[in-house]
């Protein structure tokens, strides 16, 4: 039984998304949910299966082309669907067209792996944002089209996947600003919880893979809650960053200093 290149390339591509699910449910930060990381322990076992078939089961070419084999495509649709269900895991619903383009090289439509739903922003900073995004992963996309060995395959698709995880932080944040601008208040940016980086440049590192706003738990008492509401000083006990400008508060105030550091980096640009 000979199993064609092409679909042990597309079997590559499985197994290399798989692992980007299972690492992520690894990973310091973000801090998710037992949900979250079951979706991704789930998604990384349907794509084992997929790859498993690829390796194994005969494909079938005829005049309408290569057909790949039933229980991947069962497998990659089964993943899709638990990717559609769990938004915030930043894994695309389209992660099958990412393992099915390596089957047709030559056919560009095919091999065309369409971009996330836009988030409709309504705000310039978040529309730039997301076109930067759409642009970056556009740009990835014509790399999987060209590269052929496996290890640059598996580095292109950890790089466009942390852009997928990215754009799954923006819609966090548009879905805040626009619940607070409904009910009448100004926007507040979701902070995502992160383990406390240990210096400035983790702290970057962190903000340019998981969005502006970020929260993590302060190692030490030395610094007081921003908010006037307690008598001073008051402890604080974590950080809320936005974009590296740093807010110290308490539990209760988190949303409270989330938006002081957003109004006071807007106040700098």
């Amino acid at each position: 039984m000979s199993i064609p290149p092409v679909a042990l390339a597309a079997a590559h591509r499985a197994r290399a998304i798989a692992t980007i699910a299972r690492t992520r449910t690894t990973k310091p930060a973000p801090v998710l949910d037992d949900a979250g990381r079951t979706a991704l322990r789930k998604i990384a076992e349907l794509l084992d299966e997929a790859a498993h078939a690829l390796e194994t089961e005969p494909a079938t070419i005829d005049n309408d082309g290569l057909h790949f084999p039933a229980d991947a495509w069962l497998s990659l649709q089964a993943a899709e669907a638990v990717a559609l269900a769990h938004p915030g895991i930043g894994i695309p619903r389209t992660l099958g067209q990412y393992v099915t383009a390596a089957l047709y090289p030559h056919d560009k439509a095919e091999s065309e792996v369409e971009l996330p739903v836009t988030l409709l922003p309504r705000t310039p900073k978040a529309m730039v944002r997301e076109a930067e995004l759409f642009g970056r992963i556009l740009g990835l996309h014509g790399a999987l089209r060209i590269v052929t060995d496996q290890a640059t395959t598996t580095l292109v698709l950890e790089d466009v996947f942390r852009l997928h995880w990215q754009h799954a932080r923006l819609a966090d944040t548009i879905a805040a600003d626009r619940a607070r601008s409904d009910s009448g208040q100004s926007p507040l940016p979701a902070a995502v919880e992160i383990a406390t980086p240990a210096t400035t440049v983790a702290l970057r590192r962190a903000h340019d893979e998981l969005g502006p706003t970020l929260t993590y738990e302060l190692k030490s008492a030395s610094l007081s809650c921003f908010s006037r509401v307690h008598p001073q000083p008051y402890p604080a006990v974590r950080m809320v960053s936005h974009h590296g400008l740093t807010i110290p508060t308490c539990d209760e105030h988190r949303d409270a200093a989330a938006h002081t550091a957003q109004e006071l980096y807007d106040a700098l640009d």
